[in-house]
């Protein structure tokens, strides 16, 4: 799961969900990397059942020194004070002064407007920056005669 932003998730992540509390789902051999996790009043994760080989890189969360973070014990969190900003389309953005920049390399090449992603690699799913493509509408998808 790579290049995600998580903004005011009531649980962004769902760790060893199964068919109920009798048959958990140990994830397994599984790889998060470059997300940007923006929780408000929220918890990032719950963990149900520990996961086995669980890669975490380069994952970035707005600091909250007091919050405990039940992926503590199978990942190193970087907490860092974000600076996103509220779009024309109301969308969270973040600013060019935002630190989302790693240097964990990713071959996610674009960002979810079409951007063009330069330099080191950045973490959630936009790059700072302005808004490149205009999100799908009446006007610009579907059939031409309507």
């Amino acid at each position: 799961m790579s290049h995600n932003c998580f903004v005011e998730c009531k649980v962004a992540l769902e760790i060893g969900v199964g068919a109920g509390k009798k048959q958990p789902a140990a994830p397994a051999e599984c790889r998060v990397t470059h997300n940007v996790f923006l929780p408000g009043k929220w918890e990032i994760a719950r963990v149900h059942t520990a996961p086995v080989q669980f890669e975490w890189l380069a994952n970035l969360s707005q600091s909250e020194k007091s919050r405990k973070n039940p992926l503590d014990a199978y990942t190193n969190f970087e907490s860092a004070e974000l600076n996103f900003e509220r779009g024309s389309d109301g969308l969270l953005r973040p600013t060019a002064t935002s630190p989302i920049r790693v240097d964990v390399t990713s071959a996610i090449k674009t960002g979810i407007d079409n951007a063009q992603r330069a330099g080191k690699a950045a973490c959630g799913c936009d790059e700072p920056g302005p808004q490149i493509r205009d999100w799908p509408s009446r006007k610009n998808t579907g059939p031409t005669w309507r």
